[in-house]
């Protein structure tokens, strides 16, 4: 926690912090507020920009490109242009905003000091991350819901329905995911005994709001995210991670036989989807038509942001115009997955580029051994098991798009440069 303090001095030492330190937090408010559906995604790209306008109003030496990103970008509009998809998609602005997207937080540029900037933009969207998840438990006994304000009989007749302050359960879910790893990362590195059992207070409470959620991949995300915190911040201290270990074995069974009045929407879900057919019966259909859609087009993939004409998906759209539904007028596409969704929309090529850049950073920060790392390395693992069931990766829009490439631009700063004393070189 010191050498992260040290990272914070350093960053107010070149007068960063101290002038807009107070922005990035407005910034990671709004993001977080953004999902709780408070006002629409225009006012998001907005405020990427103002953040743009930030990044490029310093001087940035030695700013650097990912050459990896940036070939993915070029095969993306390569595979629009071959493609034209339907205009409904609108997959030309959805590529826009993916593109300022990635110029503000992500590892397509990067220098010393925009490693800086992402780091306490991050830092800042895990708190309030976090204080959402934690005012959304508190919401639960208070019978608030946001979720309530559509349609109440399908709320009524369906699991899942319980989604706090945000606008949907697989919100909440994933965010408390998120929470319930930031708060135990807290725990452990704090030494004050008193200030480690209130982030282990905080962390329990955001791991109720991801049960109550009902969202099996985001508590699936959530457990393999704090064993991986575990084992990479203690790898060289088995005592200490056999200890913890055991700790938290005990406490997820004592939950699981004690609070079940929590855990029942769990199991209601899985029940409901095994009688339709199977365990991910509500996306076998997507991951099916992704994969057609990559047989059909496999080096360049259909169009970002678009689905195949051909996919049974294509009935949800309102092609014609003949219809008022406002999610068909809006072409948003609920790919079902991000790696199918990355396959699927920019074909092979796309697939390569995207993920070897993602891995090629990953395998660079797993041997730096900075307690940060391990934080940021466990928060990616939670985000990529995830991303199996839910594709918001290349959706710019999307506030779990928007923290994986900030994460990802905090990842790149971590493996380009090393902290010595209480300066990053």
């Amino acid at each position: 926690m010191d050498k992260i303090k040290s990272m914070y001095n350093d960053a107010s030492r070149i007068r960063i912090r101290e002038r807009f330190g107070f922005i990035y937090f407005l910034i990671a408010a709004l993001a977080g507020l953004s999902i709780c559906g408070f006002y629409t995604v225009s006012i998001y790209y907005s405020y990427c920009i103002i953040l743009l306008y930030i990044l490029f109003k310093k001087k940035l030496e030695g700013l650097k490109c990912d050459v990896l990103l940036l070939l993915f970008i070029f095969s993306a509009i390569v595979g629009l242009i071959m493609n034209s998809p339907p205009s409904i998609f609108r997959s030309w602005e959805r590529l826009g905003a993916f593109i300022l997207l990635l110029l503000c937080v992500s590892p397509l540029i990067y220098s010393i000091r925009l490693f800086q900037m992402r780091m306490y933009l991050f830092i800042s969207s895990l708190y309030v991350l976090s204080l959402l998840s934690m005012a959304s438990f508190v919401c639960y006994p208070l019978d608030i819901n946001y979720m309530y304000r559509h349609d109440l009989g399908y709320l009524e007749i369906r699991s899942g329905t319980f989604s706090g302050l945000f606008n949907h359960s697989m919100t909440l879910g994933p965010a408390s995911a998120l929470s319930v790893i930031f708060m135990l990362w807290n725990c452990l590195s704090k030494r004050a005994i008193w200030v480690k059992v209130v982030y282990a207070v905080c962390a329990l409470i955001c791991f109720f709001s991801c049960i109550l959620s009902a969202s099996r991949g985001a508590v699936m995300a959530c457990i393999i995210g704090v064993i991986c915190l575990l084992c990479i911040r203690y790898r060289s201290e088995l005592g200490r991670l056999f200890n913890y270990s055991i700790i938290v074995i005990i406490v997820g069974v004592f939950i699981s036989l004690n609070f079940t009045d929590y855990t029942a929407m769990l199991y209601e879900k899985q029940i409901g989807n095994i009688e339709k057919g199977g365990t991910f019966a509500s996306r076998e259909e997507k991951w099916t038509n992704r994969i057609e859609e990559f047989k059909s087009s496999p080096l360049l993939g259909v169009g970002f942001a678009s689905i195949s004409l051909d996919s049974s998906d294509a009935l949800n759209y309102d092609l014609k115009g003949l219809t008022n539904d406002t999610f068909s007028q809006r072409g948003v596409v609920e790919p079902g997955s991000s790696y199918l969704a990355v396959l699927s929309m920019t074909g092979i090529i796309g697939f390569i580029l995207l993920w070897t850049s993602v891995f090629k950073i990953v395998f660079s920060v797993y041997k730096n051994r900075h307690s940060f790392s391990a934080l940021c390395l466990s928060i990616l693992a939670c985000m990529l098991l995830y991303y199996i069931v839910e594709g918001p990766i290349l959706a710019a829009g999307n506030y779990f798009c928007f923290i994986f490439w900030l994460l990802m631009g905090v990842l790149q700063g971590l493996s380009k440069y090393k902290l010595t004393g209480n300066c990053l070189v």
